[in-house]
């Protein structure tokens, strides 16, 4: 017999085939299972509702289902015995989860392949969906053209022995590719099955000691079996305790559920089901186990698919082993919403959490969002927030982000503890390379030793695994490894405060260099999405009016769901789309029903509301007279049409085939449609060229086409030089339209109508389009000489310099920009300069004074297309996208352009105007009524932005200041009315002093309860 091995390098090749041989150890089956199925249906039903559906017996192998249909299957089972460890396998493509007693008991899936079952189970009911699983594992994979195929299901039995030694052995090994990887420039591969396997000379001790002990554990495998392997393993852990460690990783078990994306709402609320249901179970197993779930609206999908598993869930949030975490009610895009809207999300998540757990919650959790708005530690603070947690920065392409631990400091200089994972993502997999990669990326190391660590897959859910928690264990106390604990989030964030005044700061918006395509991307979701805004202002507005209370907050809480950040970015599959347009369409006519309806009464005359907090200079039609007449109304206020005086004072507008002029504003065009001239206020607008004009753009990103527009794009433009054909659509008094129609690329045309009213302080800019291009990128350009250093562009609750002159890396990858509808080029000091405002348009770019607007971009739709990655069969697909690619079809789109100033007036800045323009009136029948606000006065550049209502006698008044100033305003009210400080939640700072005037700083939020009953 000889002596123990001393070759240590040929260790390797020995672990990795003893792996294999414990793997095939671990499951034994003990029989096959019948199955009973209903019939599947694209009408999902909950259990109850499917335990009275008629079964049938199907025999395996079978398909069944179209996607994203749900069928329910029964399994009944044989007794098992108590010393058993008895699981089950689903062998479905689908992604399913098994009900026990009724109950939600465990999300079965690619990474879920095996359900653990108790003793006493004797029946299994199947809740399983048609469509792909396990998006992001590695061995994901789809459904067959004939449907979700299903290969039966089975028993089997868990060798603990053989399981437990497959994870001791797994996780020593990982420790030991992991030296070789830092020690041989070949990595691992210097040990290969077949040929010369390196000579162990220098290498780290702790290298050769795992080698022996992984050697010397094989050898009691390979005499005595599992079990003598594992008491040969657990003697090695305890001689290779982890050392003083510099950082330490802190678990939180995840499930990242995208609620849209290639999958409709309903699929979403199944995998809240399929996932809740698998961390209720972990934690069972697994006491130590942590993990946290933002989102209010899976939560209250579970509570309609499964009450009791969500008494369940809320018992464990109890008990400190499960998180609510997030502080809004989805994880929601923050540049594409306006900013009421986006503090909506947080009022109404907050209002969720407070439903879960008693409280707001402290952290806002926003892994896979596509860029955040400098407002957002603004708003967090106003809403009880003080810390924010990402992973998306780390996909910026061209600036690493420069900080792991920070203080975010908004544009309006509020505060918030701030943490980014480097070196990993939300689909962390408890894997020792992935982990020390990251703990080796923490930034702030040298202050605070613990970083943050999501693990569980996600997108489509499912979460972590029993494997995750297995090598968690191991991996707690070990050599070579960083160590690992679970806990909760804001355990992990309350210790990373104590060292807040030692980590850096960074101020303003976070700007992702990726996915600026979700600026453009379905255009038609964006404007239907923009005019529901409008409509719920314009609703709240009339009950301001009226003194009424809130308006349904059913419609706030679907359109905050609609910020998702795959659904109005534009991310989603074609089936999200038809659903959302519907339904946001049918809000909209509700509450501007609302508001009509509310402001009427029996035998009424007809009247106008204003529904915006600035006064309105509008041109209408009035009884009597022949011409449109120009007419003010009031701040959120009514009144008769009848009772209208038109305004006797306008020059009026003069029009002819190339000009258009109205006292204040002159432009004059050229042929082709485009701008030669333009001034405002008898000051012109420095272009460089004729401005106004179009370029179209060969629009193929590399990778995610949906997401993004590649640089590469934005210098491959052509002008559009096709002839113009000219009419003078209007040339009264009060209103010059002039139209312009060319034919664009192959087969599309667009008209271009400048607008001008009598007494307007810009010129409206409104485009129809027939667009039929593919893979195309339509941009209208405005070259200008304003091209100082910065530019400004609107953003939720104010707006942000950014550089426009040609400059270094970080400023090249702004290519392409997100603006809250409205941007301007300026020279600096911001004295003179360009703006332009949209109604619902969002993809700017501004270099050197050239100041663009995307206007479509006909990308790859999100699951169609040959090649495209995650693409369902089409035979299974119950409807078909009228084209493969978005935005195919009618635009009608609005917009606006004038001279900008830092010292416009209030109603005349292109933050007001974005709202102004493109909110119609609203015709009622009614007596005069008003809100109570007669004007603000002092600085311009605070505005008013929103009207909430209180309950009858009181409304907010939501005021932003948007040119980055500070002053002093005055809030002027009828006789009656009183205004008191308030915060975003509407708690009064002092409820007993009511204000004269309002101080305030740059980018500041004010919120103002008027009580209109003193």
């Amino acid at each position: 017999m000889l002596p123990p091995n001393p070759l240590l390098q040929l260790v390797p090749p020995r672990v990795t085939k003893t792996l294999q041989r414990l793997e095939e150890l671990i499951w034994r089956p003990l029989g096959s299972l019948a199955i009973e199925a209903t019939e599947a249906s694209p009408l999902h039903r909950t259990f109850r509702e499917a335990s009275e559906l008629a079964l049938r017996p199907v025999e395996p192998p079978f398909h069944w289902g179209r996607l994203f249909d749900q069928a329910w299957f029964r399994l009944t089972l044989p007794k098992g015995s108590s010393r058993e460890r008895r699981y089950l396998r689903w062998k479905n493509q689908g992604e399913s989860t098994a009900y026990i007693r009724g109950r939600p008991h465990f999300g079965i899936d690619i990474a879920h392949p095996y359900c653990p079952l108790p003793s006493s189970a004797r029946e299994v009911w199947i809740e399983s969906i048609c469509l792909e699983t396990g998006i992001w594992h590695p061995e994901h994979r789809g459904v067959d053209p004939q449907g979700s195929r299903c290969d039966g299901a089975e028993l089997v039995l868990r060798d603990d022995h053989a399981w437990g030694a497959y994870h001791d052995l797994k996780v020593l090994f990982e420790v030991v590719v992991l030296l070789a990887r830092k020690t041989f420039p070949e990595g691992e591969s210097a040990f290969p099955p077949v040929g010369y396997k390196r000579f162990l000379d220098r290498i780290p001790p702790l290298m050769r000691r795992l080698l022996r002990h992984l050697d010397e554990a094989i050898d009691a495998f390979d005499t005595g079996g599992p079990a003598e392997m594992r008491a040969a393993l657990a003697a090695a852990y305890e001689k290779l305790p982890a050392a003083d460690p510099t950082v330490r990783g802190i678990l939180t078990g995840h499930a990242h559920i995208d609620l849209v994306w290639l999958w409709p709402e309903r699929i979403g609320d199944f995998k809240a089901v399929h996932s809740f249901a698998t961390a209720n179970r972990l934690m069972e197993m697994y006491p130590e186990f942590r993990f946290a779930y933002s989102q209010p609206a899976s939560y209250r999908a579970v509570g309609k698919r499964s009450p009791e598993l969500l008494r369940q869930v809320k018992r464990r949030i109890k008990a400190g082993q499960w998180e609510a975490v997030g502080a809004t009610e989805v994880e929601s895009d923050t540049v594409l919403p306006c900013g009421e809207a986006l503090a909506r999300s947080f009022l109404v998540g907050q209002e969720g959490f407070a439903e879960l757990t008693g409280k707001p919650s402290p952290i806002l959790w926003l892994p896979d969002v596509f860029g955040y708005a400098p407002c957002l530690p603004q708003i967090m603070r106003e809403c009880g927030v003080r810390f924010f947690f990402t992973t998306k920065l780390t996909w910026s392409s061209i600036t690493p982000f420069p900080y792991s631990s920070f203080l975010w400091r908004g544009h309006d200089g509020s505060e918030v503890l701030a943490h980014i994972l480097h070196g990993g993502g939300y689909n962390g997999n408890v894997d020792i390379h992935e982990i020390t990669r990251i703990t080796e990326s923490y930034k702030q190391a040298d202050v605070h030793d613990e970083v943050l660590l999501p693990n569980g897959f996600g997108d489509g859910g499912g979460g972590v695994t029993e494997e995750m928690c297995e090598r968690a264990r191991r991996m707690a106390d070990l050599a070579g490894a960083p160590p690992l604990a679970w806990d909760r989030v804001g355990d992990f964030f309350d210790r990373l405060e104590r060292v807040r005044d030692r980590l850096p700061v960074y101020q303003g918006e976070l700007y992702l260099e990726y996915h600026r395509g979700t600026f453009t991307t379905h255009g038609q979701i964006k404007a239907v999405f923009r005019a529901c805004e409008r409509a719920l202002q314009t609703a709240e507005a009339a009950r301001c009016a009226r003194g009424g209370d809130e308006i349904n907050s059913e419609w706030w809480r679907r359109l905050v769901f609609a910020q998702f950040h795959d659904y109005i970015p534009g991310s989603s599959i074609s089936e999200v789309y038809s659903e959302a347009q519907d339904e946001l369409t049918r809000i909209t006519a509700e509450a501007l029903g609302d508001a009509s309806a509310g402001l009427s009464i029996a035998d009424g005359k007809e009247a106008l509301f204003n529904p915006l907090p600035h006064p309105r200079r509008e041109v209408v039609h009035l009884p009597g007279r022949p011409e449109p007449a120009a007419i003010v109304l009031p701040p959120l206020a009514g009144r008769p049409v009848a009772e209208l005086v038109p305004l006797s004072n306008l020059p009026p507008v003069r029009s002819t085939d190339r000009s258009l002029e109205n006292g204040n504003v002159q432009a004059t065009f050229d042929p082709q449609g485009r701008i030669t001239a333009l001034r405002c206020g008898n000051e012109p607008v420095h272009f460089t060229a004729p401005a106004g004009g179009f370029a179209l753009y060969p629009d193929r990103p590399h990778l995610f086409e949906a997401w993004d527009i590649d640089r590469q794009t934005l210098a491959l433009g052509k002008p559009v030089d096709t002839p113009a054909s000219c009419q003078l659509e209007e040339s009264g008094p009060t209103r010059g339209v002039i139209a312009f129609t060319r034919r664009l690329g192959d087969a599309s045309r667009i008209t271009t109508r400048y607008r001008l009213d009598a007494g307007a302080s810009c010129l409206r800019v409104e485009y129809e389009l027939d667009w039929q291009e593919k893979h195309t990128l339509l941009k209208v350009l405005y070259p200008t000489a304003h091209a100082g250093a910065m530019a400004r562009f609107g953003v939720p609750f104010g707006s942000v310099l950014r550089p426009q002159q040609p400059g270094p890396q970080d400023v090249e990858a702004m290519w392409e920009v997100s603006a809250s509808r409205w941007a301007a080029v300026t020279d600096d000091g911001e004295q003179d300069g360009f703006f332009l405002v949209t109604e619902a348009k969002y993809g700017f770019s501004a270099r050197s004074g050239c100041l663009t607007l995307s206007l479509v971009r006909s990308a790859t739709i999100t699951g169609e297309g040959k090649g495209y990655h995650h693409v369902y069969p089409p035979a299974i697909r119950r409807e078909k996208a009228a084209s493969e690619v978005s935005d195919i079809g009618i635009h009608r789109i609005n917009t606006a352009i004038g001279r900008y100033s830092a010292g416009l007036a209030r109603e005349d800045h292109p933050a007001a105007l974005a709202d102004t323009l493109f909110t119609p009136l609203v015709s009622y029948r009614g007596p005069a009524v008003e809100a109570g606000l007669v004007k603000i006065e002092g600085d311009p550049g605070l505005l008013p932005v929103w009207a909430r209502p209180a309950g009858p006698g009181a409304w907010f008044l939501r005021l932003n200041e948007v040119a980055g100033r500070r002053g002093t305003a005055k809030v002027v009210l009828r006789p009656g009315c009183a205004a008191f400080r308030s915060d975003l939640r509407g708690a009064a700072h002092n409820p007993l002093a009511p204000l004269t005037q309002v101080d305030f700083s740059p980018y500041e939020l004010i919120t103002l309860r008027i009580q209109t009953d003193t």
